[in-house]
């Protein structure tokens, strides 16, 4: 999939003009789109994943995006709580209802061998080429199964594939992308493409 030229998305700065990103209509694969989300349900037979279709490489260091639950449990309801009344700390405004953020540990920086033998270039580029497609920086995004004891794969494979327009999680998801603001800019944090922990 390669972003189309020419749409002057929100935020994109000079990604939209560059050969090397985007293409001309008539192109294959060139989407005439600003976002893209290919919403993959676990037990779906019929699912395929499109991360790798942008840039095969790259989409190997992204970690699996898992869609936000629309539950919170009793625990994390009450953090948010104590948080809210716990004297100079805040919950993040931009967070949706339930979604707390987690504190970022630093990465392990890499070695001078890795720096020297990996293609910054490339992996600009294609970050540049998934930003144009989805604001969140890529394509895929997994629905939780329900998981359990009693959670059988090959029965739930069978409604799977026409599960998702009654899946809450699917259903907020979907809500809070049409009604936030365009813009990398405005992507939420919880839903940002994050890159696997040592990956080369």
């Amino acid at each position: 999939m390669i972003p189309r030229k020419g749409l002057n998305k929100t935020g994109a700065d000079d990604d939209d003009d560059d050969p090397r990103v985007t293409q001309e209509a008539g192109t294959l694969g060139c989407l005439a789109v600003d976002n893209i989300f290919n919403i993959i349900a676990a037990n779906d037979p019929i699912a395929y994943r499109l991360n790798a279709t942008v840039d095969p490489k790259y989409s190997l260091s992204l970690k699996d995006a898992r869609v936000p639950s629309s539950t919170i449990g009793l625990l994390e309801s009450l953090g948010n709580a104590m948080r809210s009344v716990t004297p100079g700390v805040s919950v993040p405004v931009d967070l949706p209802i339930g979604q707390i953020a987690k504190p970022t540990i630093g990465a392990r920086l890499p070695s001078q061998v890795e720096m020297a033998v990996h293609d910054f270039t490339r992996e600009e580029l294609a970050e540049r080429k998934f930003a144009l497609l989805n604001d969140n920086g890529q394509i895929d995004w997994f629905l939780s199964s329900g998981g359990g004891p009693l959670e059988i794969q090959y029965i739930n494979m069978l409604s799977a594939h026409s599960s998702y327009w009654t899946n809450p999680d699917f259903l907020r998801m979907i809500v809070i992308e049409i009604g936030r603001k365009p813009g990398k800019r405005y992507a939420l944090p919880n839903m940002k493409a994050i890159k696997k922990a040592g990956y080369k």
